[in-house]
């Protein structure tokens, strides 16, 4: 009995032994989780906004005829380099040069009647009539007749006095005043002789301003017609490249055809809205960085030369517009770039690899694991720029902390960590 109860007492102190033991067991401190690391480091990078923006031609010109008229010839294909003032389209020409006959004639015909006109007057005494020969002499005629009027005017009143005094006979008398009379009638004779002859120099003289009024109109018609000739060939108003042709030869074209467009490439244009909240940091001569589809990893420098005052109510944001060399032709108007916008100034960001950025993909955040005392904790970053090489952080994250690049799926918050 005794050696019984013994052994009861030994097996029960094993049994409470090793419950003791298990409960330490369970209780010791996790495995720490081994992982690589980096630093974090500070890097001064230019301020920049990141937007979208679409190329346009520097110039675009939808050209078309100044006048209607059948297309004769079509001399440029969509595509083709054109030279200013080089032929892109050609109307037929019959009409006009006929126009042209007929207004030449008119011009010529018009010139022989001034020179009949000026013959009768005499060249270059228009407005001058006093002049004019017959005028000068039949001018010279009344002063003479008046002349002898006067003389005989004083003589005839000598005579009426001595004859009061009876100094002069009655017979002499009488033969004064007959003279007068005499006189008296030729000034009038010669008075009505120049003013008929003014009369008729006014007449030649309104017929030579009709005929040099008709030359000059007869002149304006050949200009007319000699333009309109000329717009039967139409040319290119600046050098650039067709992006569009929409007529061939016997189709009719008017003034409001637009039979063909024009675009200016180099430079190029570059269109970009940007959000109201900009506004006061944008100005020409920003600094702008594009990359197209195109070109991946090429990247095209431009310059903002316009900013447009009115902020857009429905979008909230305004336009700009930038301006970029192209003389390698390989921007096209159309194409959509992704743009950076260089403010001019700078500012501190935190960088890491690539490998240290992981996304949330339930909340759509960006996320980092650092170690702070031998514990991993979580930061919400936000990200400024990334390539390929490194991520730019704007805040989430100081400078030299060490930054886990391993492993992350194993982590969680305060979970106990160490580096290889």
């Amino acid at each position: 009995m005794k050696i019984t109860g013994i052994l009861l007492i030994l097996s029960l102190l094993a049994s409470c032994s090793g419950e003791v033991s298990t409960k330490k067991e369970n209780t010791a401190a996790p495995t720490a989780i081994t992982v690589r690391t980096v630093k974090s480091t500070s890097v001064e990078a230019p301020l920049e906004i990141i937007l979208t923006g679409n190329f346009i031609a520097e110039s675009s010109a939808a050209l078309s005829a100044e006048a209607p008229g059948i297309v004769a010839a079509t001399p440029v294909r969509i595509g083709d380099f054109v030279s200013k003032g080089a032929p892109v389209l050609e109307l037929v020409k019959q009409s006009a040069q006929l126009r042209l006959k007929e207004a030449e004639a008119r011009e010529r015909e018009s010139a022989a009647l001034l020179k009949q006109a000026e013959a009768r007057l005499g060249a270059g005494l228009a407005g001058r009539l006093e002049s004019v020969p017959e005028v000068l002499a039949a001018k010279a005629n009344l002063e003479s007749a008046q002349a002898e009027q006067n003389l005989l005017e004083i003589e005839d009143r000598r005579a009426s006095n001595l004859l009061k005094t009876g100094d002069v006979s009655r017979a002499s008398a009488d033969r004064a005043n007959a003279n007068l009379a005499m006189a008296a009638a030729r000034t009038a004779g010669a008075t009505r002789q120049y003013e008929a002859i003014l009369n008729q120099a006014h007449q030649s003289s309104g017929s030579l301003e009709g005929a040099r009024a008709a030359l000059d109109t007869a002149r304006a018609q050949t200009g007319l017609a000699l333009k309109a000739l000329a717009d039967t060939t139409i040319r290119a108003p600046f050098s650039g490249y067709v992006s569009a042709r929409s007529t061939a030869p016997g189709e009719f074209v008017n003034d409001q055809s637009k039979f063909l467009t024009l675009d200016r490439i180099d430079p190029l244009k570059l269109q970009i809205q940007v959000p109201e909240s900009e506004a006061a940091r944008i100005k020409p001569g920003l600094k702008v960085r594009a990359i197209v589809q195109a070109f991946p990893g090429q990247t095209f420098i431009g310059n903002v030369v316009a900013v447009n005052m009115s902020v857009s109510p429905a979008s909230r944001s305004f336009l700009i517009e930038a301006r970029f060399d192209n003389s390698k032709l390989l921007l096209k108007p159309g194409m959509f770039a992704d743009v950076r916008l260089d403010l001019g100034t700078s500012e501190s960001r935190v960088a890491v690899p690539p490998a240290a950025l992981e996304l949330d993909n339930r909340t759509g955040s960006n996320r980092i694991w650092t170690i702070e005392k031998g514990l991993a904790r979580l930061n919400l970053v936000e990200i400024a720029a990334r390539s390929a090489q490194e991520v730019q952080l704007r805040r989430g994250l100081t400078p030299n902390a060490t930054v886990i690049v391993s492993d992350r799926a194993k982590l969680f918050d305060g979970a106990p960590v160490q580096e290889k």
